[in-house]
């Protein structure tokens, strides 16, 4: 089909399917190997590593959420790369307190940094005229 699309001239859409499937794979990888590396540091599957674990879906949860639903508010439509960059921030910001926090907590600390980072990203835009 790429090859029919590419002869047609649509190469454009078919550049953005591309991209958005090596988005996602890079996506998983990303996430597969941070629940290891969160709860690799506990060394063995008992109560501390389940709550890591757990957390840690947490964070990816609450950050692609919080960071998806202010960019929807922004421009009114859905956007993948919106959730994927929310689900990075959510795991990037919960590794310190993974192991610490209740699943109530890291869900606070995701969304409100998820949030964060969403508004500082769009206030630097806006001052470099992106």
């Amino acid at each position: 089909t790429y090859v029919l699309a590419f002869l047609r001239g649509k190469t454009h859409h078919v550049h953005n399917k591309i991209r958005y499937e090596w988005l996602f794979l890079g996506m998983i990888l990303v996430t597969f190997g941070w629940f290891g590396f969160n709860a690799g540091p506990v060394g063995q599957l008992n109560q501390k590593a389940s709550q890591v674990l757990i957390n840690t879906l947490i964070a990816i949860l609450s950050g692609g959420f919080s960071w998806g639903i202010l960019s929807y508010q922004k421009y009114q439509k859905e956007d993948c790369t919106a959730l994927l960059n929310g689900m990075v921030v959510g795991l990037v910001t919960s590794t310190a307190g993974v192991g610490f926090a209740n699943g109530f907590q890291m869900l606070i600390i995701t969304s409100v940094s998820s949030s964060l980072t969403y508004l500082l990203t769009i206030k630097l835009n806006q001052l470099a005229h992106i």
